[in-house]
């Protein structure tokens, strides 16, 4: 029975605008619901809500945007404390081109990502120019991270959530992987952002408030104008309403989900599982009627 509600809602939401007003009430509504739910029947867990001040923090894109879309509003509260923050982007972004076209799209990518970039206080980028789409944890690749994780000595390490459904996404978790295998244990704290797909409730570790910095980051988002695939509003939808699940008066958050060394094995291990990407503003909701988690 719940199953044919979801559907014939599903059905019915889905025929109404993104940006229906409808829309996003229900989907407060539900966040807000289930946020009380949570509370009431699975204890209330803490959820670190301040950030700690990185010196140096260090973030792997897999593709030019997914620093901002993930961790914009972190990145920018980090550099106004004072922090070296360097963004490492995986791939070119010019996913199904070839020749002039793919080298044109590769440049106004890294266009768009340097202006972002100085928008948000990044002080520094790396472009290894994989191929979008096909990301892979060659043994070249591998090693070029591993010299720059051991150059940047970073204290506080972000990379997108492995479970996410995009295939470069949890091949970025697997070249990190690798990549810190042979380094010396260096005293860094490393965290999942979230891009494609919902981090589950129960996985959420740290949330941060990027109220006062909301502006810098939609600012930074609209000068990605040849990214034209990824709904930039769905996630920042998504982030408002999640601001329910960490009891924070915010206008939007920024959710991440922290892991130490010795739990890679066994998130690698678990990578073939997905969580459901988000595509319009209605889903957020569903996922709350869904099921306990977000994904």
């Amino acid at each position: 029975m719940k199953r044919l509600f979801v559907r014939i809602l599903a059905r019915f939401l889905n025929m109404l605008p993104d940006r229906s007003w409808i829309i996003t009430i229900f989907n407060h509504a539900m966040c807000l619901g289930k946020t009380v739910g949570l509370r009431l029947f699975c204890g209330n867990r803490k959820i670190q809500t301040s950030l700690t001040q990185a010196r140096r923090a260090l973030i792997l894109a897999p593709h030019m945007d997914d620093e901002t879309i993930g961790c914009g509003g972190m990145i920018r509260k980090q550099a106004e404390g004072g922090a070296r923050v360097t963004v490492l982007c995986l791939t070119d972004g010019a996913l199904g081109l070839s020749g002039r076209e793919r080298t044109r799209r590769r440049n106004d990518r890294v266009r768009e990502t340097r202006a972002a970039a100085s928008l948000l206080g990044i002080q520094r980028l790396y472009f290894l120019d994989q191929p979008d789409g096909y990301l892979r944890a060659t043994s070249r690749l591998v090693d070029g991270v591993r010299r720059i994780i051991a150059r940047e000595r970073p204290d506080q390490i972000y990379l997108p959530y492995p479970y996410d459904s995009h295939v470069d996404h949890k091949q970025a978790f697997v070249i990190f992987a690798k990549a810190v295998e042979r380094l010396p244990l260096i005293p860094w704290s490393a965290y999942f952002c979230q891009i494609c797909v919902p981090i589950p409730w129960p996985d959420i570790s740290l949330v941060v408030d990027i109220s006062d910095v909301l502006p810098l980051k939609k600012q930074a988002l609209r000068l990605f104008r040849s990214q034209s695939q990824f709904p930039f509003s769905a996630i920042l939808h998504l982030q408002r309403c999640q601001a329910y699940l960490s009891s924070l008066r915010a206008k939007s958050v920024e959710v991440f989900c922290r892991f130490d060394r010795a739990g890679i094995p066994d998130i690698a291990r678990n990578l073939q599982a997905n969580g459901v990407s988000i595509k319009r503003y209605f889903q957020v909701g569903l996922y709350a009627l869904r099921s306990k988690k977000w994904a």
